[in-house]
């Protein structure tokens, strides 16, 4: 071997696993040679610690344990910042490991915690149920009791246990932001929805899990525009007609709410959204927007003569025969100076 040994640690049956200045790798004696190599971020190893079925291996360095496949092939790797005493995997493939002052797990990359503080040096040998057995620095056999709430709760969502996890929520066993936010990490939206207080956060929820009527009723309770704006976007875009409505109603969009009930060609909503335009609101031009999407001619024509766009007016009366408008109109355009008088001569009709 060309490169340094620094470490032999035990392998499956007829290996070893040997560090050296360059990495780490894995020695078969059958063939006499390295069958398999990684490079940790630290090179240098500590220890390296297998699971039961040989399927995986803790490679541990001071600032990081590396974990790799019978392969390995690097599955993940997790910055620490204390040195390891102690570790193995249980029976669920969790990697315990103890440090000066704690015992710790790690399930995955993103699922890593503390399960208990040590009023001692302790070497794990095993934790069995809430009671962990270890030795003591002293050489003697010790035990303590220790929560595992939060280890069984992650443990539940990342193998897919819902109903246990659902359970742990219910009986108040996980309480706090941080297990509501772990559980959206874990794309499980849908069910931290159920548990969050923050309606901020529940809107942000409640749209992840397409569940607008949620989002909606968050948006509302917190009375603001752009929730209301962002909500009525992501409905249209999901074809919830009702939410995007609910929506543009409470911001008083009238435009947005005239380009909806056209698409669903709701024309009684929209004379309505006219008749208030010209009442309350007093809104020329969303009056002359919804009078033109739905065909009210004479009400556009009139809206024009308001506003003095009085020729234009004066097309539209005479193009579709609203003899009621038409004199008036001519009259109104005859006695301002402003006005070509050509206007008046001008042949109204479609374009062939």
């Amino acid at each position: 071997m060309a490169d340094r040994i620094k470490r032999i640690f035990p392998g499956p049956m007829g290996k070893v696993v040997i560090s050296t200045s360059s990495g780490v790798m894995l020695y078969d004696f059958a063939s006499k040679r390295a069958i398999s190599k990684v490079k940790p971020k630290n090179p240098v190893i500590k220890n390296a610690i297998w699971s039961k079925n040989f399927a995986k291996l803790a490679i541990i360095s001071r600032t990081y344990i590396t974990f790799v496949d019978k392969l390995f092939n690097i599955l993940f790797e997790v910055k620490i910042s204390e040195p390891v005493l102690s570790g193995y995997f249980n029976d669920n493939d969790v990697f315990l490991y103890s440090t000066h002052y704690h015992v710790k797990y790690i399930i995955n990359k993103d699922s890593c915690g503390i399960i208990a503080t040590l009023t001692e040096r302790g070497y794990l040998v095993a934790i069995l149920g809430s009671t962990l057995h270890y030795v003591s620095q002293k050489g003697a056999l010790a035990t303590m009791k220790v929560d595992m709430s939060e280890y069984n709760y992650k443990l539940g969502i990342t193998r897919g246990r819902i109903g246990e996890v659902i359970g742990q929520l219910s009986k108040g066993e996980i309480v706090g932001s941080l297990s509501i936010r772990y559980l959206e990490q874990q794309g499980l939206p849908e069910i931290a929805l159920n548990y969050e207080k923050d309606e901020r956060h529940k809107f942000s929820l409640a749209k992840a899990s397409r569940n607008l009527e949620a989002a909606l009723e968050a948006a509302l309770q917190m009375k603001r525009r752009d929730c209301l704006s962002e909500l009525a976007e992501e409905a249209m875009k999901q074809g919830n007609m009702k939410v995007a409505e609910t929506c543009y109603q409470k911001m008083l969009a009238f435009d947005k709410l005239v380009f909806l009930y056209v698409l669903q060609g709701d024309f009684l909503k929209l004379e309505k959204i006219m008749n208030l335009a010209k009442t309350k609101l007093k809104d020329q031009m969303l009056e002359y927007q919804t009078a033109l999407v739905i065909g009210k001619v004479e009400s556009q024509a009139k809206l024009l003569a308001e506003a003095g766009h009085l020729p234009l007016a004066y097309a539209i009366a005479r193009k579709h025969k609203l003899e009621s408008l038409v004199p008036p109109l001519a009259e109104a355009i005859k006695n301002d100076p402003q006005i070509s008088q050509g206007v008046l001569e001008v042949k109204v009709g479609l374009r062939k």
